[in-house]
């Protein structure tokens, strides 16, 4: 990994194994991980390390900033859940303006989702990144708690944690990321809802996303999938299907890595994602 071209790149990392008989994460990022590793890393010691798993993206604007503030909310996330010791000292969250700070939280969620997939169980069960962040409410707050209950439970299938789209915080985006794909999602403050009948292309091909396969697994296995009446290239979503983020909605239609906040537009405003999200910033009192 240290000698290809994603060895160069701002990224996130973790190192995987055990200490004194259980579970052991260490969360880090760095600039460049051949540079970090280059030498002895400062955590070799700690625990009886066995894998490591590198998150990094063909993003050219995604930089330290945007892989410190992934760390940091990976690092909070993984420690509120207590499933395993983690071994990262310190983090910062740094300062990012809104529209970059949630391209972050971005790609921890996706980053998460990957983990669980390649194993690495520590973030099974998370709640979303806008927690580490201080940006749910209490009612918000058990809203998604309840939905984390419902998808760790497997006897219960994964569907809409709001199918009546009756949050007062509700926000309706569009999908801009392709053309020929019309889709709508929600975000209601507890993170980020596909709704019933947007579009998924049919075919996945080979640079289909590992996360995006999983998601399309999850919707097949709920049966929340039905053929588009008018396009036969196409699937249609029967439900409102609940996803990580906004980069994650956008990959499970279309089977290809897009960068979420780009690629959603508000309905009321016509704003990108993360544009409308600066622009909310600035109007909004801080409470």
């Amino acid at each position: 990994m240290k000698e290809r071209e994603e060895g160069s790149r701002p990224a996130v990392y973790f190192l995987s194994g055990e200490s004194d008989g259980v579970d052991a994460i260490y969360i880090g990022e760095c600039d460049s991980l051949s540079d970090r590793f280059r030498g002895k890393h400062h955590a070799l010691e700690k625990a009886d390390w066995q894998q490591i798993a590198v998150a990094s993206t063909t993003d050219e604007t995604f930089n330290k900033a945007h892989a410190r503030r992934a760390e940091h909310l990976l690092v909070e996330v993984a420690r509120s859940l207590r499933r395993t010791k983690v071994f990262t000292d310190q983090t910062s969250a740094g300062k990012l303006s809104d529209g970059d700070a949630a391209f972050a939280r971005d790609f921890a969620d996706d980053v998460a989702l990957l983990a669980e997939i390649l194993g690495v169980r520590v973030f099974r069960g998370r709640p979303s990144p806008m927690i580490a962040e201080g940006k749910l409410n209490e009612k918000n707050n058990a809203t998604l708690s309840a939905e984390i209950a419902k998808r760790e439970n497997p006897a219960q299938p994964f569907a809409a944690i709001n199918p009546g789209h009756e949050s007062l915080n509700a926000e309706i985006f569009r999908f801009i990321g392709a053309r020929d794909v019309s889709a709508q999602m929600m975000a209601d403050g507890t993170g980020f809802i596909l709704l019933a009948g947007s579009e998924l292309r049919k075919s996945v091909g080979g640079a289909c996303p590992t996360s995006s396969l999983a998601l399309r697994t999850k919707l097949h296995q709920s049966d929340l999938l039905e053929q588009h009446p008018q396009k036969p290239a196409f699937l249609r979503l029967r439900s409102d299907f609940p996803v990580g983020s906004t980069s994650a909605a956008a990959a499970v239609l279309t089977c290809t890595s897009l960068r979420g906040p780009h690629v959603w537009e508000h309905e009321a405003t016509g704003q990108r994602y993360d544009k409308w999200i600066d622009a909310l910033q600035r109007t909004t009192t801080p409470t």
